[in-house]
């Protein structure tokens, strides 16, 4: 700064580029799902978005590298809330996906994935309108994000536009897919009725991606998993069994579903008095019944210190061992 500069606005601090330290990207997906980053999943009905993700919890469950990577890595733990299905079909279908759904105590919280599907049902009222409590929402989402290293993937139904090219053709406002840095088009490809292919439509950071196609194929039951087809006509089959665990979250009335998204919003930064969280959602118009139907759902974990409990997430980076699951 120099002598006749005025000082900086204390609200808006500023950092010579000099003193900032640099950070590898690190990936869930590599080139498709960044860590601790908030991502978009756009695509019309019975394309397989949800299909398509429990194939990834799958991998991620078993450590068996993504579709067109062949990085492998340890085995990672994801959280499904789903507002579609409930949690008998969601087991079936992770089971036919290939995941392991065995428990392995304290790691079983050290999630890297989360999944919001749909997105829609989550966000609650004015979800279609640039209105503040949407930004708010999105701002608190990707705190979430940086807070905990976690990948957070929103499910999205086609928009207006109808236009596969257009990363804004998806359901609810733009913003949306403003602040996400990753968006991904599932839509159907060219050559088989039942080809699928995935797409990255923004990339915030990578070079140019180039698609994945896939089949949903019959697993039996009514069910169906996702078979990838890697360059030169390969298919890439379910994975095998690993140690790690999936969690999902029942369907749930709107206001639960409300609910669920708030808890996470609350404690992205950090742990926070029971109390304290109770005392929020009652502000937001939360019943206290909702918020404990919200903390079982979610798995927020409970520690005793001092007087009262204090609520964490079940994510990696803020999970001290010995907490247990919360029951409120």
């Amino acid at each position: 700064m120099g002598p006749n500069e005025p000082p900086p606005d204390p609200a808006f601090p500023v950092v010579a580029a000099d003193r900032v330290e640099e950070k590898e990207i690190e990936w869930f997906w590599e080139g498709r799902i960044p860590a601790g980053k908030l991502v978009c999943l756009n695509g019309a009905g019975s394309i397989g978005k949800t299909t398509t993700l429990l194939d990834l919890m799958a991998r991620a469950s078993r450590g068996k590298p993504m579709p067109g990577v062949k990085l492998t890595r340890p085995p990672m733990s994801s959280i499904i809330l789903s507002a579609e299905e409930d949690e008998s079909i969601l087991r079936r279908r992770l089971r036919v996906a290939g995941a392991d759904l065995g428990r392995t105590q304290v790691d079983r919280y050290k999630a890297k994935l989360l999944v919001i599907d749909p997105f829609s049902s989550f966000a609650g009222e004015g979800y279609s309108v640039n209105s503040p409590k949407v930004r708010a929402l999105m701002e608190m989402l990707v705190a979430l994000a940086e807070n905990t290293g976690v990948a957070i993937v929103l499910v999205r139904h086609p928009g207006k536009t109808r236009n596969p090219s257009d990363a804004q053709d998806a359901e609810g406002h733009g913003s949306i897919t403003a602040v996400a840095r990753v968006v991904l088009k599932a839509d159907a490809a060219a050559g088989s009725p039942s080809l699928r292919r995935l797409s990255v439509v923004k990339g915030n950071y990578s070079g140019p991606v180039p698609p994945l196609e896939y089949e949903l194929e019959s697993a039996g039951d009514d069910l169906a998993r996702v078979r990838w087809i890697e360059p030169g006509g390969v298919v890439d089959h379910v994975p095998e069994p690993a140690p790690q665990e999936v969690f999902t979250a029942t369907r749930a009335p709107r206001v639960l579903e409300r609910a669920m998204v708030f808890l996470l919003c609350e404690l992205a930064s950090g742990p926070l008095p029971a109390s304290t969280v109770y005392e929020r959602a009652l502000a937001k118009g939360f019943s206290q019944k909702t918020v404990q139907r919200a903390v079982k759902s979610v798995g927020i974990l409970g520690s005793r210190q001092g007087p009262g409990a204090v609520w964490s997430l079940p994510f990696s980076g803020g999970v001290p061992r010995g907490e247990e699951s919360a029951e409120a």
